[in-house]
């Protein structure tokens, strides 16, 4: 399954809803182009252990897309 920009603001905005904070980093980190994109990597440091990457690889972008679209199905 992949997951367009719109579906992961639609995810993000469910999430805000009812205040799931893991899914809200994982969408945010998902709609950056990259960690480059991202004031502050420290910050969703934790959010991307948990998914396997360090904060500094290039395509936690597109690793949180495909958490994302794994968790949709």
């Amino acid at each position: 399954m992949t997951l367009t920009d719109t579906d992961i603001h639609a995810i993000r905005d469910y999430a805000e809803t009812v205040g799931d904070s893991l899914t809200i980093t994982l969408c945010d980190i998902a709609l950056a182009d990259g960690l480059a994109d991202m004031v502050d990597p420290g910050e969703y440091r934790s959010t991307l252990e948990r998914m396997g990457v360090c904060p500094e690889h290039v395509d936690a972008d597109v690793n949180a897309r495909r958490v994302l679209a794994e968790i949709a199905q």
